[in-house]
């Protein structure tokens, strides 16, 4: 009976004065009282428009579009969301909820401005937003440019090499300059990239890509060949590390640095096949030269301890000692065979 009485009174009093603020709070506390949300965002929308002070409404209006929203009223929760952002465009409460009600909606393209203006107006921690906004423009909404501005917000605003965010948004910038076909530009990125990262698979992974664009896109076969090697340097094992190189290798007729790269690959190599193989590619290019036959039959012999049941280990030593004329070496070779086979 009290209460009745007292929505009464207070509503008598709003409807002789619209701006009686001190009687649509008493509404709007016994609406929420009563857990209806509708009525308690009419409340809030009221008290906004009774006050001048305008982040004053545009507080009273997140708080009615997040009672909307929470009542499944989306049209009117936007509707009050966007009325506040009219009155205070960097208020949090009145962005907080536009970006909730935009992912909620599944809008991304405004969502994404919304992002855009918080961080623009300096809200929130701004290489991961940054980042994020950039993700949203290419992955969500495909656009290529914004995301790169985006990304580019990211290496403006964040930390130093080892910022992972940092090193994140090169690696997204250089794509994006990969469709465009912007192949000097995605090498400058890869490199800016190459110097904030530490893991030896990740370095040989950033330079083998610089050499292959160097190589097939550049023309650069020299600035390839330099980046493959550096590439073999960080980790041997990176398979297109080693292709790469040996291409370029062949191309510039560097018998000695593909020699070397053999080398790297079987001191990296994993397991005794791989060794093996390494060295019988090292030692088959050290024999075809004459000035570094023995190496290359020091090699194959590595090869040959490495796996000795390995068929064509044994078939090129073989074949290098008869080259060479080393028949006593050859008849070790044959009687350790034999021995090895009882």
């Amino acid at each position: 009976g009290n209460l009745a009485a007292a929505r009464q009174s207070y509503a008598a009093a709003v409807e002789i004065n619209p701006s009686d603020v001190t009687a649509l709070l008493a509404l709007l506390r016994l609406a929420l009282r009563d857990g209806d949300r509708a009525a308690a965002a009419a409340q809030c929308k009221k008290i906004a428009d009774a006050v001048g002070d305008p982040r004053v409404k545009a507080e009273f209006l997140a708080w009615a579009g997040r009672l909307y929203d929470a009542a499944g009223a989306n049209d009117a929760a936007l509707a009050a969301a966007v009325q506040g952002e009219v009155h205070a465009a960097d208020s949090p409460s009145v962005r907080f909820l536009l970006e909730r009600l935009y992912a909620a909606d599944d809008n991304a393209r405004e969502l994404g401005a919304v992002v855009e203006r918080a961080l623009r107006d300096g809200g929130g921690a701004a290489a991961a937003g940054w980042f994020d906004l950039g993700y949203l423009y290419r992955y969500r909404l495909g656009d290529a440019e914004r995301a790169e501005k985006a990304f580019a917000e990211v290496l403006a605003h964040g930390g130093g090499k080892d910022d992972p965010a940092r090193s994140a948004a090169l690696a997204e910038l250089a794509e994006l300059a990969a469709l465009r076909g912007d192949w000097a530009r995605l090498v400058a990125l890869e490199l800016e990239r190459l110097e904030g990262e530490s893991d030896a698979a990740a370095r040989a992974a950033i330079l083998a890509r610089v050499g292959q664009v160097r190589e097939e896109k550049l023309d650069d076969l020299d600035g390839a060949a330099t980046a493959y090697t550096q590439a073999i340097e960080a980790d041997a094992a990176y398979l297109p590390a080693l292709e790469g190189a040996g291409r370029a290798f062949i191309k510039r007729g560097s018998v000695d640095k593909l020699v070397w790269m053999h080398r790297a690959e079987a001191a990296a190599a994993p397991s005794a096949v791989e060794r093996a193989s390494a060295l019988v590619c090292a030692g088959e290019l050290l024999v075809a030269e004459a000035a570094t036959v023995d190496e290359g039959i020091a090699a194959l012999e590595e090869a040959r301890t490495a796996l000795p049941s390995a068929r064509a280990v044994f078939d090129a030593l073989e074949l290098a000692l008869r080259r060479k004329g080393a028949y006593e070496k050859l008849a070790v070779l044959y009687r350790s065979e034999v021995d090895r086979a009882l």
